[in-house]
């Protein structure tokens, strides 16, 4: 059996997000919080909500000290605010980040109970506070699946969960309100949505529509990261790009929390770099450690990039994937220099070797209903 959680309510389209406040109405929240980071609150996509709501005479507060990765204790300081001007709703306007923040902060309101990041895995806890949610990338899923991570500054880790109650209750797919700032982050947030659409996939097992989703999902990346990459003006590619990360978070398993964003996660505590730009270059590394468990779904999504896997043996088609791949990487200009660290492939493959004895372990599966801290896909494992 298995289970998919949808969104009440996606809008798609330039300018779609005026619809924000016919939501707002509807829904009887009179006082939103805006959830959003300090480079975002300076660029115009910001000042259109705050018109959009002032406009419709809506009143809102806002709180913009978002970092890059969210910490348990930014998180009580959004609850404060949320509480303290005594908002009734969140809009998020902004990419991952923001929007795992802006889940948090619903079930720390919902649950006064929760006093540490650890007991935000805990089951059965409810969002009451409804979220909608803007976003200004295509980073991740994240807009619409159930997975969240938090820094917790006690234990010195991340916690890295699923709750189907945070998802967001709509979604405005709006294009017009893209921010990247360079090619480069164009670059690495495609990367990491290619990721997850692939992770999305090889957890589908049990459920055809999902594995629809992730496909097509990987297949718009396919299709168009290279063309905003190239031309980040290119609207067409934009709001491919931006379907895909939709897509690709309704593939995601409704209870299991990201295994991409918890390998990413672990490499982080050994080398201090850019979490995204680690997560790419480790992706033809893990792809081929996977390739024996995950053959056939790999080979599927090979097809995607072209590669006839019938005119060679699964493993060659494999390897002239997992070249692509690499490729890929080397014209977005994905190099192993990550903010002055140079890994060597030796590194990269000892790290990668490491996540997989990881993901084979099947000690793993007893921590998966409890902890939600890894998810091991497929009876296989």
């Amino acid at each position: 059996m298995s289970e998919m959680i949808f969104n009440s309510r996606s809008y798609f389209g330039g300018n779609c997000f005026s619809d924000l406040a016919k939501e707002l109405k509807l829904n009887s929240c009179t006082h939103p919080l805006i959830l959003t980071d300090r480079v975002i609150q300076n660029l115009e996509s910001f000042s259109r909500v705050k018109k959009l709501l002032s406009d419709f005479n809506i009143a809102y507060s806002v709180f913009n000290d978002v970092d890059i990765n969210i910490s348990f204790k930014t998180c009580l300081v959004s609850l404060e605010k949320y509480s303290s001007e005594g908002c009734d709703s969140i809009i998020c306007l902004g990419g991952t980040n923001v929007i795992d923040l802006a889940k948090v902060t619903g079930l720390l309101s919902s649950n006064p109970s929760i006093t540490s990041a650890s007991e935000l895995t805990n089951s059965g806890l409810r969002n009451k506070v409804k979220i909608f949610a803007i976003p200004t990338n295509f980073d991740s899923g994240s807009i619409t699946n159930t997975c969240f991570t938090v820094f917790d500054e006690i234990t010195r880790e991340y916690v890295v969960s699923a709750n189907e109650e945070v998802v967001p209750y709509a979604t405005f797919i709006d294009v017009s309100v893209f921010s990247a700032s360079t090619i480069g982050e164009i670059a690495l947030n495609g990367v990491k949505l290619l990721s997850e659409g692939i992770e999305a996939y090889l957890a589908s097992d049990t459920n055809l529509v999902t594995s629809i989703f992730a496909l097509n999902g990987i297949s718009l990346i396919q299709a168009s990261l290279l063309d905003c990459f190239n031309n980040p003006n290119d609207y067409i590619a934009l709001e491919k790009l931006f379907q895909a990360s939709y897509l690709i978070g309704l593939a995601t398993p409704k209870d299991q929390a990201s295994l991409i964003r918890l390998m990413t996660l672990e490499v982080n505590k050994k080398v201090e770099v850019n979490i995204h730009h680690f997560e790419a270059i480790l992706l033809p590394h893990v792809l081929a450690t996977l390739s024996e468990v995950y053959e056939r779904k790999l080979l599927d999504i090979a097809i995607l990039f072209g590669v006839d896997i019938y005119r060679f043996s699964p493993n060659q088609a494999l390897e002239k994937f997992i070249a692509l791949i690499e490729n890929l990487l080397e014209t977005l200009k994905i190099d192993k220099t990550v903010e002055n660290v140079s890994l060597d492939d030796i590194t990269i493959k000892e790290i990668a070797a490491e996540i997989s004895t990881k993901l084979v372990n099947t000690a793993y599966k007893d921590k998966i209903t409890t902890e939600k801290i890894i998810s091991i896909y497929g009876e296989t494992l």
